[in-house]
């Protein structure tokens, strides 16, 4: 990757889905088909096994972080508009905090430096605000219904298989534990089902955004009012998902976006727009 400072914010990011989000996907893949293919060669060897799951998640995780931090180090010294280069980077998690120790070892003296100094010059000043004409009064944003329609079948199928299982083991014993659990999750399906179906027949919009504020659940907040709003990352580190947040003095609101038609990092850059356009 060669310097030039006159390189383009969209650019840079462009190049970090590449180098950082690419790469890794593809040498994770590559892994876990070389992991397979050793597996069937040792006979399904008990520790090859193990070995084949664990060091695509550890090589191509230590490969991603290692592949951000140089990639950051080389943006540095490429962008202008720093403020802005970050908020953006960060609204597609190629920047989540400093980097660490470990992860600046691999670097030059020449990157380490200008990654301190970016650091550093995060705290003087602050971004210039740039309106996108293209970007309308207001947005709707609604459920996706092609992606319930999915859910709606996947869990139906379940159900299914569920209830054709409890028939099969009713026949054998009413106290048997394996027909206790196929009970238990054909309630749980149903209780799914009924959810999303509820969701497939809501047609009105589950967000607005504006330059006067944001509704959500048919409440409309005023930017004036609203103390804190964002998009944040919930859950365990298996069950992540994007959420909603929004803050006033009377109200505290925190909305799934699992199941609505929203792109997670446009989303983000239109309420930075949307905040400062109501400012000018």
């Amino acid at each position: 990757m060669k310097s030039n400072s006159n390189l383009s914010v969209e650019y840079l990011l462009k190049i970090g889905r590449k180098e950082v989000f690419h790469k890794s996907l593809i040498l994770f893949i590559l892994l876990i088909i070389f992991g397979i293919i050793l597996s069937k060669m040792s006979g399904l060897h008990l520790i090859i096994v193990i070995l084949s799951i664990l060091v695509p998640f550890i090589v191509s995780s230590f490969y991603y972080k290692m592949k951000r931090v140089k990639w950051l180090a080389w943006s540095c010294s490429n962008v202008m508009d720093i403020h802005r280069f970050h908020r953006l980077a960060n609204n597609e998690n190629l920047i989540i905090r400093k980097a660490t120790k470990l992860e600046k070892y691999f670097l030059s003296e020449n990157e380490k430096l200008q990654l301190d100094h970016f650091e550093k010059s995060l705290s003087y000043g602050k971004e210039k605000f740039i309106d996108d004409p293209s970007l309308s009064d207001s947005i709707e944003i609604y459920y996706d219904n092609r992606l319930i329609t999915f859910w709606l079948l996947f869990i139906t199928t379940i159900l299914v298989f569920s209830i054709n299982q409890i028939f099969i083991r009713s026949k054998i014993d009413l106290l048997n534990l394996e027909l206790i659990i196929f009970v238990l999750l054909s309630i749980l399906c149903i209780y799914f089902i009924i959810n999303l179906i509820i969701k497939l027949s809501d047609h009105s919009p589950q967000l607005i955004l504006s330059s006067k504020g944001i509704t959500c659940r048919n409440e409309t907040y005023m930017w004036k009012d609203i103390l804190n709003y964002g998009v944040i990352l919930t859950g365990g580190s298996r069950l992540k998902q994007h959420r909603f947040l929004i803050n006033t003095k009377s109200n505290h609101q925190l909305i799934s976006l699992f199941f609505l038609k929203v792109n997670i990092v446009k989303l983000k850059n239109q309420l930075f727009i949307y905040k400062n356009r109501k400012s000018k």
